[in-house]
């Protein structure tokens, strides 16, 4: 049976670039596919607190942005959503899928480089997060997951994972795969940062004009759209030697879903195609700001997060139990 898994981080605002890139279509795969989405605020921890100087200040900042990145996942008609810490046996399963892993396997993922080096120093969750990031799919016996190609990496440690559990154990997991093609148009991967066109549109990045978050306003999102970056040539038309209105043009694009060349076409000038593509970002995004304001502190958003936590506990759990007999722990 096919379950497609997948899951976001909570640490900063939604962005367009996790909207077109990711959550639009998990819209479209939920409705052809069984799928759980994860929200992921135990990767969250890996460095909000090991940077934090005051971890009451980050605490808060966590939990609220969970349930703004609930809220946000509802409003935009995401089923089947919740949040990682309330399956307990996702930490369970991923002590375990841990302690057959070499500690190889990890030294040469390509994020752990990064990050060690841009650190002074690094926790152990940095090193050890794509065992757990591994137990997210696992533990519900994932098929499919929806990556980005800088995931690739992670999800081939996964499916290592299961290879080597089942090597052990014999056949339990399927091996989980990634279909970038089936899961992800070319543009919808390629949204970049509105003032690096070199960099992806990141919650992390320090200047909030390098990207569009899904909870900015109206007047905030022309603002935004109007400082972005673009060259000194007047005409509009895409190409790639012109990465950022490239970038402007995939953005458009992919919201009137219309091929790049067509999407290019028609404008006088820059200046027009900015306001049009403003148009569309309002239209898109406004309904989806409006209904998570409203249900953020809801009875409802409460509600459906333990119902669905419930029902994501009760597929973990069996995992669980049949993995501990596996491994003599019961």
């Amino acid at each position: 049976m096919k379950l497609v898994v997948s899951g976001i981080q909570p640490s900063g605002l939604i962005h367009l670039g996790n909207y077109l890139g990711a959550i639009k279509n998990w819209k479209t795969l939920q409705s052809s596919s069984q799928s759980l989405f994860l929200i992921v605020d135990n990767h969250a921890i890996t460095t909000s607190y090991f940077k934090a100087t005051s971890g009451a200040e980050v605490s808060k900042d966590l939990k609220t942005s969970t349930y703004m990145t609930a809220a946000t996942l509802k409003s935009i008609g995401i089923k089947n959503f919740f949040i990682q810490s309330q399956v307990q046996e996702i930490l369970s399963l991923s002590w375990i899928l841990s302690c057959m892993s070499p500690m190889s396997w990890f030294q040469k993922m390509t994020q752990f480089k990064e990050k060690k080096s841009a650190l002074d120093g690094a926790s152990l969750g940095i090193f050890s997060y794509p065992c757990l990031m591994a137990s997210d799919i696992l533990c519900f016996k994932g098929t499919d997951v929806p990556v980005g190609e800088d995931q690739t990496q992670h999800l081939e440690l996964a499916a290592d994972i299961a290879k080597r559990f089942n090597s052990l154990f014999g056949e339990f997991f399927p091996i989980p795969k990634a279909n970038l093609s089936k899961f992800y148009s070319a543009q919808a991967t390629r949204i970049m940062s509105l003032r690096d066109s070199t960099s992806k549109m990141s919650k992390s990045a320090r200047s909030d004009l390098s990207r569009i978050n899904l909870l900015d306003s109206q007047d905030l999102i022309r603002k935004k759209v109007a400082k972005a970056k673009t060259d000194s040539i007047p005409e509009v038309f895409y190409d790639e030697a012109r990465p950022e209105l490239a970038n402007l043009i995939r953005i458009y694009a992919e919201i009137k879903a219309l091929n790049f060349e067509d999407a290019g076409k028609g404008w006088n000038d820059v200046t027009m195609f900015k306001d049009a593509l403003c148009d569309a970002l309002v239209k898109e995004l406004d309904p989806v700001r409006e209904r998570t304001l409203e249900i953020i502190d809801s009875d409802e958003l409460k509600m459906e997060l333990r119902e669905n936590a419930e029902r994501a506990r009760h597929i973990a759990a069996k995992t669980l139990e049949e993995v501990n007999l596996l491994v003599g722990l019961r």
